[in-house]
Protein backbone atom coordinates (compact mmCIF):
# COMPACT_ATOMS: atom_id res chain seq x y z
CA UNK A 1 0.00 0.00 0.00
CA UNK A 2 1.18 3.41 -0.98
CA UNK A 3 0.60 5.20 2.52
CA UNK A 4 3.66 2.03 4.20
CA UNK A 5 5.65 3.09 1.82
CA UNK A 6 5.27 6.92 2.42
CA UNK A 7 6.32 8.48 5.27
CA UNK A 8 3.69 10.25 6.94
CA UNK A 9 6.43 12.64 8.77
CA UNK A 10 8.98 13.05 5.83
CA UNK A 11 6.24 14.64 3.29
CA UNK A 12 4.65 16.49 6.32
CA UNK A 13 8.06 17.99 6.67
CA UNK A 14 8.37 18.31 3.17
CA UNK A 15 5.11 19.86 2.38
CA UNK A 16 6.09 22.72 4.87
CA UNK A 17 9.33 23.64 3.93
CA UNK A 18 7.40 24.97 1.16
CA UNK A 19 5.39 27.33 3.16
CA UNK A 20 7.76 29.41 3.98
CA UNK A 21 8.21 33.05 2.26
CA UNK A 22 11.45 33.28 1.18
CA UNK A 23 13.91 30.74 -0.12
CA UNK A 24 13.78 28.21 -2.67
CA UNK A 25 10.37 26.45 -3.40
CA UNK A 26 11.81 23.00 -4.84
CA UNK A 27 8.19 21.56 -5.26
CA UNK A 28 7.34 24.20 -7.74
CA UNK A 29 10.61 23.93 -9.80
CA UNK A 30 9.90 23.65 -13.19
CA UNK A 31 13.23 22.13 -14.52
CA UNK A 32 12.53 19.08 -12.05
CA UNK A 33 11.83 15.56 -14.12
CA UNK A 34 8.47 15.43 -12.41
CA UNK A 35 7.49 18.95 -14.63
CA UNK A 36 9.41 17.83 -17.47
CA UNK A 37 7.65 14.23 -17.36
CA UNK A 38 3.81 16.07 -16.85
CA UNK A 39 4.39 18.53 -19.80
CA UNK A 40 5.41 15.91 -22.13
CA UNK A 41 2.11 13.60 -20.95
CA UNK A 42 -0.12 16.26 -21.42
CA UNK A 43 1.38 17.76 -24.90
CA UNK A 44 0.97 14.02 -26.26
CA UNK A 45 -2.28 13.68 -24.65
CA UNK A 46 -3.25 16.74 -26.72
CA UNK A 47 -1.38 15.81 -29.88
CA UNK A 48 -3.70 12.88 -29.84
CA UNK A 49 -7.01 14.65 -28.82
CA UNK A 50 -7.44 13.22 -25.47
CA UNK A 51 -6.73 16.79 -23.83
CA UNK A 52 -8.20 19.86 -24.20
CA UNK A 53 -6.25 22.37 -26.23
CA UNK A 54 -7.79 25.68 -25.07
CA UNK A 55 -5.54 25.34 -22.19
CA UNK A 56 -1.97 25.70 -22.57
CA UNK A 57 0.39 22.33 -21.33
CA UNK A 58 1.58 24.66 -18.73
CA UNK A 59 -1.73 25.57 -17.55
CA UNK A 60 -3.01 21.88 -17.37
CA UNK A 61 0.26 20.61 -15.55
CA UNK A 62 -0.31 23.61 -12.90
CA UNK A 63 -3.96 22.42 -12.56
CA UNK A 64 -2.79 18.83 -12.47
CA UNK A 65 -0.27 19.44 -9.41
CA UNK A 66 -2.10 21.83 -7.45
CA UNK A 67 -4.47 18.49 -7.33
CA UNK A 68 -1.90 16.10 -6.59
CA UNK A 69 -0.45 18.61 -3.90
CA UNK A 70 -3.73 19.18 -2.70
CA UNK A 71 -4.67 15.16 -1.53
CA UNK A 72 -1.49 15.03 -0.33
CA UNK A 73 -1.29 18.07 2.07
CA UNK A 74 -4.66 16.96 3.11
CA UNK A 75 -4.04 13.28 3.94
CA UNK A 76 -0.80 14.78 5.90
CA UNK A 77 -2.99 17.09 8.06
CA UNK A 78 -5.47 14.13 8.75
CA UNK A 79 -2.40 12.65 9.76
CA UNK A 80 -2.85 9.59 7.23
CA UNK A 81 -6.59 8.17 8.48
CA UNK A 82 -7.71 7.40 5.11
CA UNK A 83 -6.14 5.63 2.74
CA UNK A 84 -4.30 8.04 0.29
CA UNK A 85 -4.35 5.13 -2.47
CA UNK A 86 -8.00 4.83 -2.32
CA UNK A 87 -9.09 8.25 -2.24
CA UNK A 88 -6.92 9.33 -4.87
CA UNK A 89 -7.65 6.85 -7.40
CA UNK A 90 -11.72 8.31 -6.46
CA UNK A 91 -10.68 12.23 -6.52
CA UNK A 92 -8.08 12.00 -9.24
CA UNK A 93 -10.35 11.05 -12.34
CA UNK A 94 -12.53 13.92 -11.36
CA UNK A 95 -10.11 16.82 -11.59
CA UNK A 96 -8.79 14.85 -14.53
CA UNK A 97 -12.03 14.90 -16.24
CA UNK A 98 -11.72 18.68 -16.75
CA UNK A 99 -8.70 18.65 -18.73
CA UNK A 100 -9.86 16.06 -21.13
CA UNK A 101 -11.20 16.86 -23.99
CA UNK A 102 -15.04 15.53 -24.77
CA UNK A 103 -15.48 16.11 -27.93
Amino acid sequence: MIENSISLDLLARLLSTQLITKGEKHLLDRNRYYYKLLRRIIREGQESGEFRTDLSVNEMVKLYAIAERALLYDWCICNGEYSLKTYGSTAMPIYLAQIRNDS
